[in-house]
């Protein structure tokens, strides 16, 4: 897919090969005013994404509304549903929980049972002496 700007952009090299700007336009099937567009850089947004980031890392398990509750708390006021924007746009995810295992160490506090004579217990696989 062609972004907006890789379009513009387009239209300046056939602009630069001889065509008029609204033939490359009409080519291209933009507006005029597309080419003039300069989108605006808001400091206020940029601040917001770094108190976000910064608050994904620190926390990576929270969720988009664990980190508005956050942000409200650090004195930000953001509407959620902004912030949420904001979270699919950034692609941040929350990492997934890990699996907890139970690990041993050394003996256990129940030791295998044993048997008390030969085929007492089959599924311990008791093997008897031979005969003498």
């Amino acid at each position: 897919m062609v972004t907006p700007a890789e379009k513009s952009k387009a239209v300046g090299l056939l602009v630069e090969e001889g065509l008029s700007q609204r033939e490359s336009c009409a080519l291209l099937n933009i507006c005029r005013s597309r080419l003039f567009y300069q989108p605006r850089q808001n400091e206020e947004k940029a601040a917001l994404i770094a108190a976000v980031r910064a608050l994904v890392l620190k926390h990576p398990r929270y969720g988009y509304r664990r980190i508005h509750v956050m942000l409200e708390r650090q004195g930000q006021a953001i509407e959620i549903k902004r912030l949420q924007r904001l979270w699919k746009k950034k692609r941040l995810a929350v990492k997934p929980a890990r699996k907890s295992r139970l690990r041993r160490k050394g003996l256990s506090a129940n030791p295998p049972p044993t048997a008390l004579y030969p085929k007492s217990r089959l599924d311990l696989r008791f093997h008897a002496r031979p005969a003498e």
